[in-house]
């Protein structure tokens, strides 16, 4: 293979991976900033108004017993597991869209410098 050609694709490659790379950070960060966002904006009460399904399974029979306080219960135990869940949704988001903004805040300067260099 000549070396026009090696250093074309080489150029197209590192060209490629830092494009492709720099997109993959921005999504990362904007997925990050909006789960921190979302997390401290949206408070816990409007989240459980907006996802019920947990609360409205305490007015089934199989849950409903002969006293209100055991549907009081079940829907206090229904709106802690509500928020637990967003809880550990919020970290989990942001945990992974962390680790992806790092791996690709390596991968970026170094491809990136790469195709500068030989690019000028």
């Amino acid at each position: 293979m000549p070396t026009g050609k090696k250093h074309t694709f080489l150029n197209i490659y590192f060209g490629l991976v830092s494009l492709i790379s720099f997109i993959g950070l921005s999504i990362a960060i904007i997925v990050f900033l909006h789960s921190i966002l979302s997390k401290t904006i949206i408070t816990e009460d409007e989240y459980v108004s907006q996802n019920h399904r947990e609360m409205d399974r305490c007015d089934e029979p199989t849950y409903l017993g002969e006293k209100s306080e055991q549907k009081e219960e079940c829907i206090m135990e229904a709106k802690e597991t509500l928020i637990l869940q967003r809880n550990v949704n919020a970290k989990e988001t942001m945990l992974l869209s962390g680790l992806r903004g790092i791996i690709l805040l390596i991968i970026f300067p170094l491809h990136f410098t790469y195709f500068r260099k030989h690019n000028k």
